[in-house]
């Protein structure tokens, strides 16, 4: 009687998913395949050009049409902190430092714009509504000597809100004024400090 009931379950459960199957069209299918969906997305980050390394690690919900990325960020250390022009002369290379306001301003350009650049990409590679991206660093923690991952930026985007921007004139966006038209979650100073923040989870429109 058990094995007849547990057959009786598992024949149920075998004709309900043939016919939710059968009522899904060949578009709910396809919009349905995370991993053919994660590959597309693969190869367009592999195509994808940075200034300096930069590891990118990813999940696909095709569920909530939201795809979730972790960004390793540089650190401010490595940023370039000084310029070099010639004289009016042209004789000469003169060394000229930037300010550390300058260099904190010119680092969190740099770091809203990975963000920014990354939901770019997946909006124009994939046919989801909701790109969440969480930029991280490392630090050196001293209580322990170990280098550990902190989050210092986390933004939601949509489609319809990237699609307002004017892509034929990208130089002219600022990526920190860009990024504050979306849900965004950072602790930035005005002389663009950043502190430890926690990042959107995997579950759409919850911190």
């Amino acid at each position: 009687a058990e094995q007849y009931a547990q057959w009786q379950s598992e024949t149920t459960e075998r004709q309900k998913l043939k016919e939710n199957r059968s009522n899904k069209t060949p578009l709910d299918l396809v919009l349905a395949d995370t991993v053919y969906f994660e590959q597309r997305l693969n190869q367009a980050l592999q195509e994808t050009i940075w200034p300096r390394e930069t590891w990118v690690s990813y999940q696909v919900e095709t569920a909530q049409s939201t795809v979730f990325l972790d960004v390793d960020l540089p650190e401010i250390e490595v940023m370039p902190d000084r310029l070099y022009v010639i004289n009016a002369k042209g004789s000469e290379l003169i060394e000229k430092p930037f300010s550390q306001k300058h260099l904190r301003e010119t680092y969190a350009r740099h770091v809203h714009g990975c963000l920014l650049r990354l939901a770019g990409i997946v909006l124009s590679t994939l046919p989801f509504e909701h790109v969440v991206v969480s930029g991280f660093t490392q630090h050196l923690n001293k209580k322990t000597g170990y280098q550990e991952e902190e989050y210092i930026l986390s933004c939601k985007f949509n489609r319809s809100g990237m699609l307002g921007l004017n892509y034929n004139n990208l130089s002219q966006i600022d990526p920190i004024a860009a990024l504050e038209q979306f849900h965004v979650v950072r602790k930035m100073t005005a002389t663009c400090i950043f502190h430890a923040i926690d990042p959107l989870k995997m579950t759409l429109g919850t911190n």
